[in-house]
């Protein structure tokens, strides 16, 4: 990987370069780590014996922010969905994911919104018919993208960097 970082700014030294480590908890080695402009890692998600997403993901991100002083965005916070590929093993509520990204934002941290539909691909449960993100197809997405977009009304009176894109 950090070969390949090397022939991306080779070719185009503006261009930010980033890579997702691995699967849900992996949060890169501290080589990789320091050898990207900013940080995507899959935080944990779900695992009973450490404690709910909402509780680890702002720890992990917390201390990748801390270690390496560069942005952190969460790759995957608290998706709704599959369990495959190390989603939640439990059900879960839109407010855990909302949840999640609260917390993140509060220790500086950004989001990325994850739609399932990626996951589990076209005729799945969870992808719309017309093969299109869409909020008003899930109960669930349409909550937490409501969410996203009062981020303003809820960050409010935050010192908090963190967002979401």
């Amino acid at each position: 990987m950090l070969r390949l970082v090397q022939v991306i700014r080779e070719g185009d030294p503006k261009r930010l370069v980033t890579s997702s480590p691995g699967f849900s908890g992996v949060l890169g080695t501290k080589e990789r780590n320091e050898g990207l402009d900013f940080l995507t890692p899959h935080t944990s998600r779900q695992f009973q014996a450490q404690g709910k997403t909402w509780e680890i993901a702002p720890r992990e991100i917390a201390q990748l922010l801390q270690e390496f002083k560069k942005p952190v965005v969460d790759d995957e916070p608290a998706r709704n969905g599959t369990s495959q590929f190390g989603g939640p093993r439990e059900p879960t509520a839109p407010t855990d994911h909302i949840l999640h990204i609260w917390e993140v934002w509060k220790v500086g941290g950004y989001g990325v919104y994850h739609h399932d539909m990626f996951q589990t691909g076209y005729g799945s449960p969870a992808c719309p018919p017309h093969g299109i993100p869409d909020p008003e197809f899930s109960p669930y997405h349409r909550q937490v993208f409501e969410f996203l977009r009062l981020r303003e009304r809820y960050r409010s009176g935050h010192n908090d960097r963190g967002g979401s894109r």
